[in-house]
């Protein structure tokens, strides 16, 4: 051992003929061990007083350092009064109780029968039992002893005394016969009794094995091999007041301090790569790059370090008839992680040097930052899907999943979109979602976004009403505009009624080419609830109004149009770039862009393909294939609040929907819509104007309206403005409904309103226009949740009611969550 290792051996007397042994020896009545901090002290009952005197002063050396100690005895001289001292003074401490052992060469107590056994086989070919060969033992090899008290140091469990042999002894007449088995050629004789031997088992004990192969074990012993009759016999003179040699305490320390050795070495550097790693993460999100860059350097160098100090273990380890591969696991899971850490802090520096006009290659630097972050990705990805994700990380990387899965599917089009085939102009929308529309909210602000070669080159805020007023050609407003708010214009304020925002962004650019005559590349849009998570990442703000954080947002956001101060001073904030938490910039970019308070649309179809199909741009475009034993539902709603309050951060909604189902398999949907005005204001500032669509699938057919209960006359919503404008209009007593349909998707459309402090519930009935289909025999109901920009997360819950015939396959029959994007769910319906 000592030519691989450096060995630290504590005993009275040793002849060291190696420079790699450390002896420490001791002559003092109680032994003195280094004042050192320790992973595990073992102590080992030799039977001499001195031993159980020094157990004290070790108690409390371990206490100090609440280091696991462990007290080591046979189950032939324990003292149980001492187990009892041991146990009850220090709760990490075990007692750890070997059995009878045994040997191929070497005897610790030749008055066993085991080992009595072994040398009569041996030497004369004959087993002499005392008395009526019913005395008991628990034989177990040495260097299987060695393995559970390797094995038993490790294990959790509450038991203060573990047994490190099988529950069930052997009685002597039972352990000759087994000899005898092994080899015919010996016999078996009885002889008078001699010395009983007790056997000490304290209670409440636990057993380490449940069984043993006692009999391959004595054939290890290879009795029959007559050449084979050398021994090593401890003599009785070397005896103390127990039978536990020097030799025992000698092997033993030293296997353990080889175990232990490779293992506190590999362990340190673990958990310092891991430590490091940590940091390195806390670093990026602080902001500060060149210590998270540090801390991801001496992370990878431990983690290589612990992979070299593995080998040593690995073979020590083997050696024990284990396995190194929880070890081997985490070096791996470190290194990995490391590297993905130094490739995220590398894609940063790169996009840091374009951003300062650093980058000589701007474009060649942003495509080498893009793939560090995609390889970063991919590692990180690797180690979750083996499970190894350390739970810090694994907690970042769940948040950072919509982030990362934005940069992961659109980064062929990244840099195009960031200006590096030409400048690029992009309309960006501030929504008021406090005010809301279909779209994501009323359009009081927006900015002219430029971008060349990865830089932004030009970002400038202005009112909505500098393109309003300057509008020379005149846009049909849709109806429900014209009516109900009323106005004979669509203005750039108004235009977000579209609830496919790329369809509805087609006529905002327009608006914008009309007053500006510019062409942009595309528009975006963002809401209050995006401002919020920014603030969260980036912290507080100060504008004209007071100090705003992600707390107070809407506090301000409802009394004044804040939009277009927030936006200059969140844009400030960022391209000063200090202390921002980058990883929480980009989990908060990616939350709002799943949720739907970042939308996208590209005047590049190609390119906006990416956003839709992710359902980044709020679209209505559904990609499901039509076949035959598929349902493909469709569900959502889309609010516009078309009264003077800005009132949704105070409206409250949930959401049922229930599919009944008939014998002959067609279907019914019935959706509740509950809707609570919370608002404290009065009068039509707090009253909720609603124009409430409920998209289904094409081809449905609406059955019945019923609001707070009282079924509703329905009539074709009043359209035409030479109607509704002309003097004496009075609307009809039913409920106006208009139905339209888009993308496939039919819109079933009308007014609503809800007073302060009120709940307003409307059920809707209608068919589907598919039936469940006898063939195949199970049908895959699938819906598409609609998520609409701009609003908050709210309840919903799908049910079932599928009559005697059919019934839901698998352990799931409702559906029941929050909805905070768009969402697809799917159910197998079988004949019962």
């Amino acid at each position: 051992m000592s030519n691989d290792f450096l060995v630290v051996l504590i005993s009275k007397s040793a002849e060291i003929k190696s420079d790699k042994i450390i002896h420490i020896p001791f002559k003092r009545k109680i032994p003195q061990a280094p004042d050192n901090n320790y992973k595990k002290i073992f102590i080992i009952d030799d039977g001499d007083a001195v031993t159980k005197e020094s157990t004290t002063s070790f108690i409390e050396k371990a206490k100090d350092t609440n280091t696991p100690l462990y007290f080591i005895g046979s189950i032939r001289n324990v003292d149980l009064g001492n187990v009892d001292v041991i146990t009850s003074t220090y709760a990490n401490a075990k007692v750890l109780m070997f059995g009878d052992l045994f040997d191929k060469n070497i005897f610790f107590d030749k008055e066993i029968a085991i080992n009595k056994y072994i040398i009569q086989a041996r030497r004369d070919l004959k087993i002499e039992v005392e008395g009526n060969g019913l005395g008991l033992s628990f034989p177990i090899t040495f260097k299987d002893t060695i393995k559970l008290i390797v094995k038993a140091s490790y294990l959790d469990i509450p038991q203060k005394v573990i047994l490190l042999f099988y529950p069930h002894p052997i009685t002597d007449i039972s352990l000759a016969n087994t000899f005898r088995k092994v080899n015919p050629d010996v016999k078996i004789d009885f002889t008078k009794a001699g010395r009983a031997r007790n056997i000490y088992i304290p209670q409440d004990s636990q057993h380490a094995i449940e069984k043993y192969k006692l009999e391959d074990k004595i054939k290890e012993l290879d009795l029959e091999n007559r050449e084979n009759r050398k021994l090593i016999v401890v003599p009785v003179h070397k005896i103390k007041e127990r039978p536990i040699f020097a030799s025992l305490i000698l092997i033993l320390t030293l296997t353990i301090f080889l175990v232990l050795l490779p293992i506190i070495s590999t362990s340190s550097y673990l958990f310092l790569g891991q430590r490091e790693l940590l940091k390195s993460v806390e670093a990026i999100e602080e902001g500060d790059i060149e210590e998270a860059k540090n801390k991801a350097n001496n992370s990878k160098t431990l983690f290589e370090m612990s992979e070299k100090t593995l080998i040593p273990l690995t073979l020590e380890v083997r050696a024990l008839g284990r396995e190194t591969a929880y070890f081997s696991k985490k070096v791996a899971t470190g290194k990995k992680l490391s590297s993905a850490t130094q490739d995220l802090i590398s894609a940063a520096e790169q996009i840091k040097s374009i951003q300062r006009n650093e980058s000589t290659d701007p474009e060649k630097d942003f495509v080498t930052a893009l793939n560090l972050a995609r390889s970063s990705i991919v590692l990180i990805t690797q180690v979750k899907t083996d499970g190894n994700l350390p739970v810090e990380i694994e907690n970042k990387f769940e948040s950072l999943k919509p982030f990362i899965e934005v940069i992961s599917s659109s980064d062929q089009i990244l840099p195009e979109l960031f200006g590096f085939d030409g400048e690029v102009t992009y309309l960006v929308l501030f929504q008021d979602n406090t005010h809301l529309r279909p779209g994501g909210g009323l359009i009081n602000s927006y900015a002219i976004l430029k971008l060349k070669n990865g830089k932004v080159v030009g970002l400038e805020t202005f009112p909505s009403s500098q393109i309003d007023e300057n509008l020379s050609t005149r846009v049909e407003p849709p109806f429900f505009i014209r009516r109900y708010i009323p106005s004979q214009d669509l203005l750039l304020k108004d235009s977000s009624f579209n609830p496919d925002f790329v369809e509805g962004a087609k006529s905002q650019a327009s608006i914008y080419n009309l007053s500006k005559d510019e062409t942009v590349n595309g528009v975006i849009a963002v809401d209050f609830e995006f401002a919020k998570n920014i603030l969260k990442a980036a912290g507080e703000v100060n504008i004209e109004e007071g100090q705003i954080n992600s707390e107070n947002l809407y506090d301000f956001a409802e009394k004044s149009d804040i939009s277009k101060n927030i936006a200059d001073s969140l844009v400030g904030k960022i391209r000063k770039g200090k202390s921002l938490s980058y990883l929480k910039i980009a989990e908060m970019i990616g939350k709002s862009i799943s949720e739907k308070h970042l939308l996208f649309a590209l005047r590049d179809l190609k390119n906006q393909t990416v956003f839709t199909s992710n359902r980044w741009s709020g679209a209505l475009d559904d990609k499901r294939a039509e076949k035959k034993g598929v349902i493909n539902d469709y569900f959502g709603i889309s609010e516009a609040n078309l009264g003077i309050g800005n009132l949704n951060n105070q409206i409250s909604r949930s959401v049922s929907k229930k599919i009944i189902a008939t014998d002959s398999g067609s279907l019914t949907t019935k959706i509740t819509i509950s809707f609570k005005n919370n608002s404290g204001r009065s009068g039509s500032l707090g009253t909720y104007k609603n124009y409430l669509r409920v998209l289904t699938p094409g081809g449905s057919s609406l059955e019945g309206v019923v609001i707070d209960g009282q079924e509703q006359e329905i009539m074709d919503a009043v359209t035409n403005f030479n109607v509704y404008e002309a003097s004496g209009f009075v609307p009809p007593d039913g409920l106006e409904i208009y139905e339209t349909l888009e993308k496939e998707k039919k819109n079933v459309g009308f007014l609503l309103s809800i007073e302060p402090q009120k709940t307003k519930t409307v059920v809707l009935t209608y068919t589907l226009a598919y039936k469940i289909s006898p063939s195949p025999k199970e049908n895959i109901y699938s819906l598409v949740i609609y998520k609409q920009p701009g609003v908050k997360p709210y309840p919903f819950d799908l049910s079932f009611d599928l009559g005697k015939k059919f019934k839901i396959v698998g352990e799931r029959d409702i559906y029941d969550s929050d909805i905070s994007k768009d969402e697809e769910i799917k159910f197998i319906i079988s004949e019962k």
